[in-house]
């Protein structure tokens, strides 16, 4: 956490648990490891993944998360629903 500036930390720290967890998902963190850590070992792994340059998209691949592809692939869905395409109902 050090190596992070004032303004990063506190950004950290002002971060939701749930935040927290989505971002260490999103960083390539397994989803049981996630599951077993700490509101503390959250902000300490977090802060890690930031220093070490692993939370840019360019560094580390992208991961979608369970939840996030079920919502893509509702969202595609109700797309081909509609009656006509690009036209909100």
């Amino acid at each position: 956490m050090a190596q992070l500036s004032t303004s990063v930390q506190e950004s950290v720290l002002k971060s939701s648990t749930l935040r927290l967890q989505h971002n260490l998902l999103r960083a390539g963190v397994d989803e049981e490891t996630v599951a077993s850590l700490g509101r503390q070992e959250f902000i300490a792994t977090r802060a890690q993944i930031m220093a070490d340059g692993k939370d840019r998209p360019d560094a580390a691949v992208a991961r979608k998360t369970p939840v996030e592809e079920k919502i893509r692939i509702e969202r595609a869905t109700l797309k081909m629903q509609r009656p006509y395409p690009g036209i909100a109902p």
